[in-house]
């Protein structure tokens, strides 16, 4: 009994900070909040607008016309008051709003949320998402950390390890940084965009394998001669895989 009582004591502890981020969507523009709150408890989030919860992230979304007012600061004063009901604290200072949209007048229409941070570009679940619907900021971060793991391929490469266990290091290390969540992005992408990933793989396969720079179907016959697919291709193939 003893045991089982220190047992819960260590779980009442632990359980003490709980990270809930709250969005709120308007048709081309969405009202984003990352929330901190601090509880010992969590119980089932109710509130008016649409939810959506992913283990300690939650979303709120919110759908307006052009010409419709946004009711997201009573939909925020209804999570307030859920919060205090729970014995919550919203941390202010972590939360964060962003309009998505195609009209900046749209956005500067709609009100700010009182005392919350409103951004131009924000991170969810491991997505950057920007306010101008473009996904430049997500491929530069991708980019940056894909690029930054070729540096253990060259690594392998001096150590003279064969190339099909470093091609076997790229396809399980490296590849899946630039398909994350793919099926959310991929088809906003520019072809600029899609070909500064492109060269990752590109990047990859010439420390592999060696030799020049790729032509368009050089690049293509050399994958398929290793029974792999473009980055395109594959990002076209995970997309439809998952809305069909």
């Amino acid at each position: 009994m003893l045991l089982l009582l220190l047992f819960i004591l260590l779980l009442f502890v632990v359980v003490v900070a709980v990270v809930i981020v709250v969005v709120a969507t308007v048709v081309s523009v969405v009202v984003i909040i990352d929330i901190i709150i601090t509880a010992v408890v969590v119980v089932i989030l109710k509130i008016s607008c649409p939810s959506h919860k992913y283990v300690d992230d939650t979303t709120l979304t919110e759908l307006l016309s052009r010409n419709q007012s946004s009711c997201m600061d009573a939909y925020f004063n209804e999570l307030q008051q859920w919060s205090q009901a729970n014995h919550m604290l919203i941390n202010e200072q972590k939360t964060k709003e962003i309009i998505l949209t195609s009209s900046q007048q749209h956005a500067l229409s709609i009100p700010k949320l009182l005392n919350i941070e409103r951004v131009t570009v924000f991170k969810l679940l491991g997505i950057y998402v920007s306010s101008d619907l473009r996904w430049n900021h997500h491929v530069i971060y991708i980019y940056k950390g894909a690029n930054s793991r070729l540096h253990f391929l060259r690594q392998l490469k001096r150590a003279a390890v064969l190339c099909e266990d470093m091609l076997l290091f790229y396809i399980a290390v490296i590849r899946p940084v630039m398909e994350y969540a793919a099926s959310v992005w991929h088809t906003g992408l520019t072809a600029e965009l899609a070909e500064s990933i492109e060269l990752i793989q590109k990047r990859a396969l010439r420390i592999i394998f060696g030799g020049n720079s790729f032509t368009i179907s050089s690049y293509h016959s050399f994958c398929d001669s290793l029974a792999i697919s473009s980055l395109h291709d594959r990002r076209d193939k995970l997309s439809i895989d998952f809305f069909c």
